[in-house]
């Protein structure tokens, strides 16, 4: 059976106010998402010296690929390219399409917030990262995260009071 474990990096995350002040800035970028009709799905990416926010789109330009995380790689890849240095943090656990981008434009650090059971990339354990090297974390904030979403959203939804990864 495949081992997702192989792959990722549990992030032992070297300062949590830290992720948890930028969860709360996407938390704030997923409720602007969900109060234009969207789902509740917010993204930041955090350069050094620089920081940049997202929501999704999916609805309001009838873009499958909108997703939050994509949305945020696409504002900032015209700027750099090299994202090797950036954390990217997203209210829920992408999907295994926003896993490919996360993977494709070179990011190495994840944070998420609540774990998506039915399409999380790591949850449901959906993707081969083919030995792709990129450190983890989920659950923070998973609480905030999950009651934020709409109640579809909150069907695939689950949050974990501890926090687990691969850092």
């Amino acid at each position: 059976m495949f081992n997702m474990s192989n792959y990722l990096k549990f992030i032992h995350s070297k300062n949590r106010s830290q992720d948890e002040h930028y969860m709360k800035i996407a938390l704030e970028a997923a409720e602007a998402s969900k109060s234009q009709g969207e789902q509740a799905r917010g993204a930041v990416l955090v350069l050094p010296n620089r920081v940049f926010i997202e929501t999704q789109s999916v609805i309001s330009t009838g873009d499958p690929t909108a997703l939050a995380e994509i949305n945020v790689i696409r504002k900032v890849a015209p700027l750099t390219r090299n994202l090797q240095d950036a954390i990217l943090y997203t209210t829920t656990e992408p999907s295994t399409l926003g896993m490919a981008a996360v993977i494709q434009s070179g990011i190495k650090e994840l944070v998420w917030g609540a774990y998506d059971k039915v399409n999380g990339f790591n949850t449901a354990n959906k993707l081969n990262l083919g030995g792709v090297d990129v450190k983890y974390l989920g659950g923070v904030l998973a609480e905030s995260c999950y009651n934020i979403a709409s109640p579809s959203l909150k069907e695939h939804l689950k949050y974990e009071t501890s926090v687990v990864g691969n850092i």
